[in-house]
């Protein structure tokens, strides 16, 4: 006769079910989409306001007019959107 089945499994099983699960959610049809739209909509910010690879003396100005604001942008990399790292985290993605 033989034994039942335990519900433990190994940790190499367990893990290896979520780099599956996770793969399959990342190369699902639905998170192309959702993925996509955040790359449309991050991208908003760098058409928008001046971007610091194409023209410093602007970004320089737009943060002395702007005062905190201004200065809070730059700490949110959205002076230098293409080159930021949650942009990169969302194109990689």
């Amino acid at each position: 006769m033989p034994e039942p089945r335990t519900a433990a499994r190994s940790p190499l099983a367990a893990v290896t079910a979520f780099l599956r699960n996770a793969w399959r959610t990342l190369t699902a049809m639905r998170t192309a989409l959702i993925l996509l739209f955040l790359l449309a909509v991050a991208a908003i910010p760098g058409a928008l306001l001046p971007q610091r690879s194409l023209n410093q003396g602007n970004v320089t100005s737009y943060i002395a007019e702007n005062g905190w604001l201004g200065r809070t942008y730059d700490r949110l990399q959205l002076f230098d959107v293409f080159s930021s790292w949650w942009f990169t985290a969302i194109y990689v993605l």
